[in-house]
């Protein structure tokens, strides 16, 4: 099977995820593309510096960078790590010998025509941070699939991670779903339940719902190089969608007792 990656920069759990997928037998992945957007989270630290102050900020930078340089260490001295773990996006593509490209125009016509000369059988998107259109949505011969981390129809849009801490939810999960050309909208093909621990942090909610989303993600795969998947609807009707919070929604959350990490 052909796969094509569409993922924003991250060097905290979408790595890990590509190269769950990398391992599967019989699964190819032919380029990995980086959307190097403004809606991207590594775009956005301004916008959570306003929200969370400069020491929650400094506090999540300070563990990400420790913990990358700590996977790269253990990495060098020959200790197991998790394939992916440490690395960015790019630096997994190089281990893995895979073309990666970096981009802000997703749907140019350039980008459009080489994804169409890899015969690819699926688009696979870990928080794809741009609407997909439908010449991209009809490009790969079993459509495109994105991981969301919520239980959608709940939760449908922006840092679920954020909405659900917001809101005291116990719960939250992972989704995987087929693309249409409207924002976590498409038929449900797996779902995971998540427990939030008293006390999580958003980094915290972030990296499980990842991780196990990633395991969905290669089960889903799996399914679909079977042809043994079975789609659940996503009744708009019955869910929530949330945006960017605002600067004030996340003060009130760190007022509370929230936290980045």
């Amino acid at each position: 099977m052909n796969i094509a990656i569409i993922t924003q920069p991250d060097s905290a759990v979408i790595p890990e995820n590509i190269a769950k997928l990398a391992l599967l037998p019989g699964v190819e992945i032919k380029t990995i593309v980086v959307l190097n957007v403004r809606g991207a989270l590594a775009n956005k630290r301004g916008y959570f510096l306003q929200g969370f102050g400069a020491w929650q900020c400094f506090r999540l930078f300070a563990k990400l960078n420790s913990q990358r340089l700590s996977a790269v260490i253990r990495r060098a001295v020959g200790v197991r790590v998790r394939p992916g773990e440490g690395m960015s996006v790019p630096q997994l593509a190089e281990h893995l010998s895979v073309p990666c490209v970096s981009t802000t125009e997703l749907h140019s016509e350039q980008l459009l025509a080489s994804l169409e000369s890899l015969d690819l059988d699926l688009i696979v998107s870990f928080s794809a941070p741009i609407v997909f259109k439908e010449r991209l949505l009809t490009l790969p011969q079993n459509g495109c699939i994105n991981l969301h981390c919520s239980l959608l129809p709940r939760y449908a849009g922006l840092l679920p991670s954020f909405w659900v801490l917001y809101h005291h939810e116990p719960q939250t999960g992972a989704t995987v779903h087929y693309m249409d050309t409207r924002i976590d909208n498409g038929g449900i093909l797996g779902q995971e339940v998540v427990r939030i621990e008293a006390g999580a942090t958003m980094l915290e909610v972030i990296r499980t719902t990842k991780r196990v989303g990633g395991d969905l993600m290669v089960r889903v795969v799996q399914g679909i190089a079977a042809g043994a998947v079975s789609e659940k609807e996503n009744r708009e009707a019955d869910g929530s969608y949330f945006g960017w919070p605002t600067v004030e929604q996340m003060r009130q959350f760190r007022r509370q007792g929230g936290r980045l990490s």
